[in-house]
C-alpha cells in the first residue's frame, strides 16, 4: 500500500473548483472523496488497476489507470471548461432623452 496523488489538470488553477472522485476495484468501490486545488491523496495497494470516476460542473471523467509499486502521482486531464448559455444584449440609450436608440444593440457571447 502506498499513498497515491491524483492530480487533475485544468483544475489545479482555481481553488474554487472541488472534483468528486470515486475508485474502484473490480466494480466495486474502495475509497472516494472530494479534491481540493485539484489534487487528492488515496492509499492504494500496488500492482492493482483500478477504474476512477470523477465529476465537475457537469463535465464527467471515466477511465482506469494502474497503480505500481513506484506510482505516486497519477495525472489527469479534465477540461472544466463551461459553456454560456445566453446571449448578453446591452440596449444603447439616448443620454438625454433615455430613449432607446435604432440598431443600438451591443451582444455579446452569441452562438454561432
Amino acid at each position: 500500500m502506498n499513498n497515491v496523488t491524483l492530480i487533475f489538470n485544468g483544475v489545479t488553477d482555481n481553488p474554487n473548483y472541488q472534483v468528486n472522485v470515486k475508485i474502484y476495484d473490480d466494480c466495486k468501490l474502495i475509497c472516494s472523496g472530494v479534491s481540493k486545488c485539484g489534487k487528492i491523496t488515496f492509499c492504494l495497494a500496488t500492482n492493482k488497476a483500478y477504474r476512477i470516476e470523477a465529476r465537475l460542473l457537469g463535465n464527467y471523467l471515466n477511465t482506469s489507470f494502474y497503480a505500481g509499486k513506484y506510482t505516486r502521482e497519477l495525472y489527469f486531464n479534465f477540461c472544466c471548461c463551461y459553456s454560456i448559455r445566453r446571449n448578453i444584449i446591452f440596449t444603447l440609450r439616448d443620454y438625454y432623452y433615455n430613449l432607446p436608440i435604432e440598431r443600438g444593440e451591443l451582444i455579446l457571447w452569441q452562438r454561432q
